[in-house]
């Protein structure tokens, strides 16, 4: 971190090139002017080496503005399991009909199918668009944002600040839109209808509820951080410290 505020990485984040792709696997912080470590997995089973499709990477990584889905991201932050990883990346890459050399799941995320790159477009400026609550003027503006796929609410996550909310509401919708036109690429090839109703809201109110009582695991961060984790066998919860200031929560089914 060269800059004078500290930054919070969401687990799931993508980073491409090094010697391998790979998705952050836990919410950090990284204060100001400080490097820090941090817990990685790999979503590119085939290659170990600073070269990529070609060209060198220098051993040096671009972030992308996209999480893994949900269950990628799901198999690291959680199970902690690099096998669960790449088996999900391997499912998210045939749902998209991708059969890269390396078994990149960039190749889904980097996708050159002209219609499924236009069903993307349309759901990101749809999403785009529920962004305007942001602006809103009300009670200091939205914190979070919650989401769902085939009428079911994938997560609900909130964070400290409506400012930290908004700096993450790109990379959260970019991430949401492309799960949802893997869904809906799975619907079409399994011959039948893409979900186009609205999912009931009181999902969110019981995946959230659900977990309030559950208890807390603690989890050490390669970066120097403290997750809190609460799981069962419906609801997962997890919470980023720094100190003692809570910086992001999310709500999610287990798989």
């Amino acid at each position: 971190n060269k800059g004078a505020q500290p930054i919070l990485v969401l687990a799931g984040m993508l980073v491409k090139g090094g010697k391998q792709d790979r998705q952050i696997a836990q919410d950090l912080v990284i204060p100001p002017g400080q490097s820090v470590g941090v817990d990685a997995y790999c979503v590119e089973q085939g290659r170990w080496t600073a070269q990529r499709e070609g060209q060198a990477t220098g051993g040096r990584f671009e972030t992308q503005n996209m999480l893994a889905s949900k269950s990628i991201r799901g198999k690291g932050q959680f199970k902690q399991s690099q096998s669960e990883v790449w088996a999900d990346v391997a499912k998210a890459n045939a749902a998209a009909g991708k059969l890269p050399s390396t078994g990149t799941y960039m190749a889904t995320v980097e996708e050159s199918d002209a219609q499924a790159k236009a069903r993307r477009q349309r759901m990101q400026a749809a999403l785009a668009l529920t962004q305007a609550f942001a602006r809103l003027d009300r009670d200091g503006a939205p914190v979070g944002m919650a989401y769902a796929i085939d009428g079911m609410v994938r997560e609900v996550r909130s964070f400290a600040h409506p400012n930290i909310y908004s700096l993450h509401a790109g990379t959260l919708l970019n991430t949401i839109a492309v799960e949802a036109e893997l869904a809906q690429r799975k619907a079409l090839a399994d011959g039948k209808p893409i979900f186009n109703r609205q999912a009931q809201s009181l999902q969110v109110r019981e995946l959230v509820q659900g977990a309030l009582n559950l208890q807390e695991e603690r989890v050490d961060t390669a970066g120097g951080n403290t997750n809190f984790y609460k799981k069962d066998g419906k609801v997962w919860n997890g919470k980023c410290k720094t100190g003692e200031k809570d910086l992001t929560e999310s709500w999610s089914p287990a798989e």
